[in-house]
């Protein structure tokens, strides 16, 4: 898991540079078109999705986990907590499997509070638990999900 803001990205150098390269580019397309709900940059190796959501409460929401793809979510608008374990998933719906997501539960669960123009990065087998609030209202959010084919940085 990585934390970060998107106006840093170029100073994390600890990140892989073929990784942080993906995710610059992927930002670029995102601030240039933001209305863009889709777009493929590369054929099955990088894309995004810009969604509007409204969060959930945790209780509410299953963990999941990816096992070929690098998670990027960059809250562009509103306020999100994003759930993160460090145990092992316990793994019980399959319905989006063709789309590298496995649903299920997990014993620990922490959650870290997002702001607009923050990053958080799961790599494949991570535990997390997106579009979350905590307690009171649902919150709106507007976010950029970008993809990336762990095999594609080799």
């Amino acid at each position: 898991m990585f934390t970060g803001h998107i106006q840093r990205i170029h100073q994390y150098s600890y990140l892989q540079d073929n990784l942080r390269q993906k995710i610059t580019l992927a930002l670029e397309h995102v601030m240039h078109d933001p209305n863009t709900e889709e777009k493929v940059i590369e054929e099955g190796d990088l894309w995004y999705n810009i969604i509007e959501a409204q969060t959930v409460l945790t209780t509410e929401r299953q963990f999941e986990i990816h096992k070929e793809y690098i998670d990027v979510h960059v809250l562009l608008d509103g306020q999100e907590y994003m759930g993160y374990a460090h145990d092992e998933l316990v793994v019980n719906d399959l319905h989006m499997v063709d789309q590298d997501v496995y649903f299920g539960t997990s014993t620990e669960g922490r959650y870290l509070e997002m702001k607009p123009g923050e990053i958080v990065m799961f790599f494949p087998n991570e535990i997390h638990k997106p579009l979350c609030h905590l307690t009171g209202q649902a919150k709106k959010v507007r976010k950029a999900i970008i993809k990336i084919r762990q095999a594609s940085l080799v």
